[in-house]
């Protein structure tokens, strides 16, 4: 930190000319910068919305295979309630 103060006041250079040297430098225009942000943050956008509509998917899937073994076991649980009472008469 103590360094880069240095470096700022004993050239008395700002942040952002600074910036504006090193992107010189890379020949990388602010343009493309900005650019390259816009499709970055675009890509992160993307890949939240595909995972949020994964997990959508996921507990649909889950909630549907739920139900589907609440109708199998139904059936079963009522026939050996049934064998149950039959014995019971006996």
């Amino acid at each position: 930190m103590s360094s880069a103060k240095y470096i700022l006041s004993d050239k008395n250079e700002t942040i952002s000319w600074t910036y504006d040297r090193l992107l010189s430098n890379a020949s990388i225009e602010k343009k493309d910068l900005s650019l390259l942000g816009f499709i970055v943050g675009i890509l992160c956008i993307i890949s939240i919305l595909c995972s949020l509509i994964l997990r959508i998917f996921i507990y649909l899937y889950g909630r549907i295979s739920l139900s589907k073994k609440s109708v199998v076991e139904s059936p079963s649980i009522t026939s050996s309630t049934t064998t149950n009472n039959t014995m019971s008469e006996f």
